[in-house]
């Protein structure tokens, strides 16, 4: 007679067996021992890492844009635009330029917020997902400009300050 373990039946009704987990054993032909290396009493040498220099991402937002604070898009907009709000006090003009090889357009542009001079709100089209949304901000202060790095989010409000 067979443990009760191996016929405990499926709700079928047809009294179908139903069965436990494979019993462990050696993993990669090293010993009972999980301790041993797979290779017959040869040490393995411990993996070397390659040092790599410290890359920062450009400037702007790349790498904190899930931790800054974000906001929903108003509900009669698309679900998957994304808006910017771009702070840059005494910037005569704000563009957003994407970096997408790939893209149909160059970019998109916004308006300058009448009560307040320096803002500036961005409105993107409805983005792709699945391709990377990694947008260039740059503000002309006259002769010069700066630029930042921003990524998108779809459905919510992003805030860069220059």
């Amino acid at each position: 007679m067979l443990s009760s373990a191996v016929h405990a039946g499926c709700n079928c009704g047809k009294g179908g067996a139903v069965y436990g987990p494979a019993p462990l054993g050696p993993i990669y032909g090293g010993g009972a021992d999980f301790g041993e290396p797979p290779m017959m009493g040869i040490p393995m040498a411990a993996p070397t890492l390659i040092p790599t220099p410290d890359v920062a991402p450009p400037p702007g937002t790349l790498g904190q844009t899930y931790q800054r604070p974000m906001r929903p898009i108003p509900v009669d907009k698309h679900p998957r635009i994304s808006i910017v709000d771009v702070r840059a006090p005494g910037a005569t003009s704000v563009r957003v330029y994407g970096t997408y090889e790939y893209r149909t357009k160059d970019g998109f542009s916004g308006f300058q917020d009448r009560r307040d001079p320096s803002l500036w709100r961005m409105e993107s089209e409805p983005l792709v997902p699945g391709i990377p949304h990694i947008y260039r901000v740059v503000a002309k202060y006259g002769d010069t400009a700066q630029e930042k790095y921003i990524r998108l989010v779809p459905g919510r409000i992003v805030t860069l300050d220059f």
